[in-house]
């Protein structure tokens, strides 16, 4: 019923799709952007709001804890409500809870407002992905999903580039608020635009029916995993933390399971319904990018971090060594498009493999200069690791979702899109842990003043960049193993 109602509303509908697409893309943008901005600002941030190491962690992690939380409901209001009307709630509330952050007068309140404003984002990215299925078909589609993965790998790391121009071309505080007041010229800006362009939304008699146990069973998984990183931090120690949580996520993940697969029994709303645990490419792409997301995310929060305390940059200049990442992420995600209906999986194994020698190519370059006297050569590593990004996200998002009927595409996007949110969310705790935790307690939040300091912080980032390494060996093994299993399905 609600593949046919979504028919008649594209054959009504006598928008060029391109240009309808133009609005979705600024508005997943903007949310996307404001994953990564906020990272080079961080130091301001500490000196102006005297936040500590995990208050820093709470202000980029939370972020991303209530996108991913949210964005399994906000795709199920998207097929009830009509995914213009969600996009629309979504732009609003961001651009509002954007002017909370912008004014937070302390390091606790701009924690609260990250909340609010990741939730509101959440809302918008699932109709992002629902929009894109619904407008495209064919290789339009794959072309539509290809500039939408150049846009979240242009987001993401131009975030910290236009985060450190900002910061350094604004005096004192105006700085690091001005990075989320931006949000809200373009919230304006998008709001007629969409109520112009996007497909009209569709009455539904359905019900509102969320699995509210589900949430909150994924919400505690996350939590328990993300409290022990936190509070290590904290206590500037790998002991005295609460690891006992981590087998306690575990417990509620196997509760989560039994009770999806119950619900789902009875015929009820389910986070991860049955039809997708059945669908290989969904459940294997899910894995596959939560894993490297895992080890991906919190990269720019550290690399931030490393560049303005450790070896001394403005923040503007930091921002820059970012640049190549962008680049490199813009040219993977455009062309993987093309070359993804020939070689399905094996792009994404390409992608992984260059993001994997990417990050091990800049770890060996800070071994060989700690000092960080050549630390433009860095941004040879950045390319690389930014190209196999774009090759990366994109063509896996695809695949993962090219069995998903329509219907449910919006559900399959967000719960693809909450998993990776959920990596992020682990990435930063995990990532800045490994940092900051290789650093004396008088360095935390300090700029180095001394060459031995600056060789302190080099081996800090060395640390961090080896989960990444890990996570991102292990993400392309699966894809290998995917691949693989594809191949074969094919000859048989």
């Amino acid at each position: 019923m609600r593949g046919a109602k979504e028919n008649s509303a594209v054959k009504d509908w006598n928008v060029d799709p391109w240009k309808a697409f133009y609005v979705i893309m600024a508005g997943g943008f903007m949310t996307l952007l404001d994953v990564s901005i906020v990272n080079v600002a961080l130091p301001s941030i500490t000196a102006h709001l005297q936040a500590t190491s995990s208050q820093l962690q709470w202000i980029v992690a939370i972020y991303s804890l209530a996108f991913g939380v949210m964005l399994v409901p906000a795709g199920r209001f998207g097929d009830l409500f009509g995914r213009r009307t969600m996009f629309l709630v979504g732009i609003g509330g961001f651009g509002l809870a954007s002017i909370l952050c912008g004014l937070a007068p302390s390091a606790n309140f701009l924690i609260g407002a990250r909340l609010i404003q990741g939730a509101f984002a959440a809302v918008i990215n699932p109709q992002v992905a629902g929009l894109i299925q619904q407008m495209f078909t064919g290789a339009d589609r794959g072309r539509a999903y290809g500039y939408n993965g150049a846009a979240i790998g242009v987001a993401t790391a131009l975030g910290p580039v236009l985060g450190g121009v900002i910061v350094s071309a604004l005096p004192g505080q105006f700085g690091w608020r001005t990075i989320f007041l931006i949000n809200v010229p373009i919230a304006l800006v998008v709001i007629p635009m969409a109520i112009k362009l996007l497909p009209p939304p569709q009455r539904q008699d359905a019900k509102i029916r969320l699995d509210l146990v589900g949430i909150i069973l994924m919400t505690a998984i996350t939590l328990l995993l993300m409290l022990p990183l936190i509070i290590a931090t904290q206590h500037a120690s790998w002991s005295g933390a609460p690891w006992w949580m981590i087998g306690a996520a575990l417990a509620v993940w196997v509760l989560f399971m039994l009770w999806e697969l119950w619900r789902d029994g009875q015929g009820g709303t389910v986070i991860l319904p049955r039809s997708l645990m059945r669908t290989p490419s969904f459940t294997l792409g899910t894995v596959i990018i939560t894993v490297y997301f895992v080890g991906f995310s919190g990269f720019f929060v550290i690399t931030s971090l490393y560049l303005q305390d450790g070896l001394g940059l403005p923040a503007w200049q930091a921002g820059m060594m970012l640049l190549p990442f962008a680049l490199g992420g813009t040219v993977g995600a455009a062309g993987s498009g093309r070359y993804l209906h020939h070689y399905g999986r094996l792009v994404v194994v390409v992608g992984l493999a260059c993001s994997l020698a990417g990050m091990s190519l800049g770890n060996l370059l800070i071994s060989l200069d700690p000092t960080g006297n050549h630390v433009w050569t860095l941004i040879f590593a950045f390319l690389l690791a930014g190209f196999g990004n774009g090759c990366t996200i994109a063509p896996n998002q695809a695949l993962t979702l090219a069995d998903v009927p329509v219907a449910s595409t919006s559900t399959a996007a967000a719960l693809l899109q909450s998993t990776q949110r959920i990596g992020t969310t682990l990435s930063i705790a995990v990532l800045t842990l490994v940092f900051f935790i290789s650093l004396p307690l008088d360095l935390r939040g300090q700029p180095a003043s001394s060459a031995g300091e600056i060789l302190t912080f080099s081996g800090a980032f060395s640390n961090a960049l080896h989960v990444t390494e890990v996570t991102c060996s292990l993400a392309l093994m699966m894809a290998l193993v995917d691949w693989y299993r594809r191949r074969h399905a094919s000859v048989q």
